[in-house]
């Protein structure tokens, strides 16, 4: 594998790593929405996705950059990010807002900023 193919590889692991941070990320804001807004729930789920995220983000580079950094790694996180907010307002609003009307059919939907949760 040429150099050029490894680098192209890097930037394709790293929107995926965007990807699934993001996705674990409206995951977690979903299950603290729904379950009680206790500080002890949301400490628990903001640790569990910093350290998914930190874990995750060291593997990547340790397996495709040798453990360097590269800044446009960084950049494909970040853009992929980026782009995933953007699909989400657009297309998964009305489906986070139906999940939790089912769940929580009165008295919530004034909770639900402008995401949907």
């Amino acid at each position: 594998m040429s150099f050029h193919d490894a680098e192209w590889r890097l930037i394709g692991r790293a929107f995926l790593l965007g990807f699934s941070e993001s996705v674990l990320y409206d995951f977690l804001r979903l299950i603290r929405w729904i379950g009680k807004r206790g500080q002890g729930i949301t400490f628990l789920c903001d640790l569990f996705f910093a350290c998914f995220t930190a874990a995750a983000s060291f593997a990547v580079l340790q397996r495709y950059s040798n453990g360097m950094l590269r800044w446009y790694a960084v950049g494909a996180v970040c853009l992929e990010i980026w782009l995933y907010g953007k699909i989400r307002k657009i297309f998964l609003t009305k489906a986070f807002r139906a999940v939790i009307m089912k769940i929580h059919p009165k008295g919530k939907e004034a909770d639900c900023d402008d995401t949907g949760i």
